[in-house]
């Protein structure tokens, strides 16, 4: 009996060292694939939400791909999405110092899109830097246009921002004309009223930057409301619902 014992004993150590190395080898395995799969996944919640938390997401990512010898596109799209979130936050200047790492991939290990050099124009406006903010604005139309792309309007936006903000009203008013021809519903002259600039955070940042931008944004205000006889004060009220051409319009 003893004999049998010490056999089944020998056969159930076996079962158990095998079992312990299938469950050993399982969790190697498990580990190395979350650990490919983490910063995808990470890359995928970051552009799911905005802010601080998807900048740490998009940092996280950028610095575990890089590592990984990812594909140039998979790295242009991660830069990307990474200096735009900079670039709409509303203190850029907490993160220059990551912008200037990322700088060193640009032109080395990817190239500079469109869509980089936006960001870029945005994150140098907000942070006093308008001739880089410029520089970048221009090369970005640029870019757009060498690929064959719609230009941006926001790109002309900044330039037309910058322009106020460095005296050039003149300069600025055709950068605005240029947007508002890219996006009628952003940046037409009753956008001006409806949607004046000066009312977020960030705007107000660059009031604080830019001693003269304010007052020039007031003297185009008052320069389109003149041009395209705007009534300042004149709003539509609401009227009661109306039966009759309710019936009408719903019998068409």
């Amino acid at each position: 009996m003893e004999k049998v014992v010490t056999v089944i004993g020998g056969v159930l150590g076996i079962c158990f060292s095998i079992y312990g190395a299938i469950l050993y080898i399982d969790r190697e395995v498990n580990e190395v694939v979350e650990k490919r799969l983490k910063p995808y996944e990470q890359f995928a919640i970051a552009n799911s939400i905005s802010g601080e938390k998807a900048i740490e997401s998009y940092d996280f990512v950028l610095e575990r791909l890089h590592k990984e010898n990812v594909d140039e596109l998979m790295l242009v799209s991660i830069v990307e999405s990474y200096l735009s979130e900079i670039a709409n936050h509303e203190y850029p200047n907490k993160y220059l110092h990551k912008v200037n790492g990322i700088l060193k991939l640009v032109g080395e290990e990817i190239p500079l899109t469109a869509s980089m050099s936006e960001s870029l124009g945005w994150i140098y406006l907000s942070t006093d830097q308008l001739k880089k903010a410029n520089d970048y604005y221009l090369r970005s139309i640029s870019l757009y246009r060498q690929g064959e792309i719609k230009e941006s309007a926001s790109s002309y936006y900044g330039l037309f921002l910058s322009h106020l903000a460095s005296n050039e009203i003149e300069k600025s008013i055709r950068f605005h004309d240029k947007a508002w021809e890219l996006d009628y519903l952003s940046y037409n002259p009753e956008s001006v009223l409806s949607t004046p600039f000066g009312e977020q955070d960030w705007h107000k940042v660059l009031f604080k930057i830019y001693p003269h931008l304010e007052k020039n944004y007031r003297e185009f205000v008052k320069y389109t409301v003149s041009v395209y006889d705007l009534k300042v004060e004149e709003r539509i009220k609401v009227k009661e619902v109306d039966i009759d051409i309710l019936n009408a319009s719903i019998e068409e």
